[in-house]
């Protein structure tokens, strides 16, 4: 009995698992700002101060403040955190009012 539970609580772990990353991806976990060039552009549903933006392409990824876009952390090539600065500038004020509407 005792190996049959372990299996159905391996499979039960599994689907909790595979729940979440699909409500990740949806954007109900993980608020997507944008979708741009291969970037993504998001932040968590349960982020801190100060004001800040996660940034995914490929296997690479930076975090950057959104008021000063000061780069936090960075994995990105040079040429791609270029090209996502450029974006979070473009793109700063709605970027800023989403995380407002989202944590006020």
């Amino acid at each position: 009995m005792a190996f049959i539970w372990g299996i159905i609580s391996n499979k039960l772990a599994r689907l909790i698992l595979d729940i979440i990353t699909l409500l990740y991806i949806q954007g109900f976990l993980l608020p997507t700002l944008l979708d741009k060039y291969g970037f993504k552009f998001f932040f968590y549903a349960n982020e801190h101060e100060p004001k800040h933006i996660h940034i995914m392409k490929g296997e690479g990824f930076a975090e950057v403040k959104l008021e000063t876009l000061k780069v936090v952390q960075n994995y990105l090539k040079p040429k791609e955190l270029k090209m996502a600065l450029e974006i979070t500038k473009e793109n700063q004020e709605d970027f800023i009012r989403i995380w407002n509407e989202w944590f006020n």
